[in-house]
């Protein structure tokens, strides 16, 4: 019995490092491609997107599959990223009409997403230019791919819930530990039941 409790630590431990590592070689990009980074501009308002990451498109069991997105300026935007198909998913922005991986900032990285359906991952950014964004997956970018246009209003003339903000926030405020950590703790109690069942 005891050799195969050892059995169950030593791959207990595997499973935590390899998630770590995971985790580390997918962190969020910070700066990237021109997308500069807006700490200590003026703040209008904030707005909360929520988008479901499926390989078939955002959104594509909640409503329209790759809606547009319309942020007014100088707004900063917590998007909620929710898990559906056991797949991973990235959400990446980049100025411009279309996709453009030379020129993007990845907000929710793969390892911030988990490949756990309705796990949730956040991350924030302030669009402080007009213009036409994209917003896509990286290990999708042929079915999870539609635009952002920013300083514009939907076509019944609303945007999303706002709320007045006075003052500056920093660029991103990810929240890697919580989104990561709770997932790979209920893969390890999994772990250890079915370890349990087999030592019995």
């Amino acid at each position: 019995m005891a050799g195969k409790a050892g059995i169950v630590l030593v791959v207990t431990i595997l499973l935590l490092s390899g998630f770590s590592l995971l985790y580390v070689f997918n962190a969020p990009t910070q700066t990237a491609g021109g997308l500069t980074d807006p700490s200590n501009l003026p703040v209008k308002g904030t707005m909360n997107i929520t988008i479901y990451a499926d390989s078939g498109g955002w959104n594509y069991s909640h409503g329209p599959i790759n809606p547009t997105l319309y942020i007014p300026l100088d707004y900063i935007v917590t998007f909620t990223v929710i898990e559906e198909d056991n797949l991973p998913h990235t959400l990446t922005i980049n100025k411009g009409a279309k996709e453009n991986s030379g020129a993007s900032l990845t907000l929710v990285s793969s390892g911030q997403l988990t490949q756990v359906p309705g796990h949730v991952a956040k991350a924030t950014y302030e669009f402080f230019t007009t213009g036409v964004y994209t917003y896509w997956c990286t290990f999708h970018p042929a079915t999870m791919v539609a635009q952002i246009q920013v300083n514009a209003t939907a076509s019944n003339g609303t945007t999303a819930n706002s709320s007045a903000v006075n003052s500056a926030v920093p660029f991103h405020s990810f929240q890697p530990y919580s989104n990561f950590v709770e997932p790979v703790s209920m893969m390890i109690m999994k772990t250890m039941k079915t370890a349990a069942v087999m030592v019995h």
